[in-house]
């Protein structure tokens, strides 16, 4: 797996677009990070299996989320 950072928004769609033409990969992406809360966007005319990759980065996100939260809550009990 490889991540990508750009300094904007536009150079990232840009250069996603370009990578995604060129390589015969998989792309997931872009997710927006350093937000309260995770962004993942989904390209107007995206295709079926672009939806259901990002549903799945979706679903690991909460799933992660909700795993630090518990773990958070039961080192406050222990306190």
């Amino acid at each position: 797996m490889n991540a990508l950072i750009f300094p904007g928004l536009d150079s990232a769609n840009s250069n996603y677009k370009l990578l995604k033409e060129l390589n015969n990969a998989d792309s997931i992406g872009p997710i927006m990070l350093g937000m309260k809360k995770p962004v993942h966007i989904l390209q107007l005319g995206s295709s079926v299996e672009e939806i259901v990759h990002m549903a799945a980065v979706a679903i690991i996100d909460a799933q992660q989320k909700e795993k630090r939260e518990l773990k958070h809550k039961s080192k406050r009990i222990k306190r």
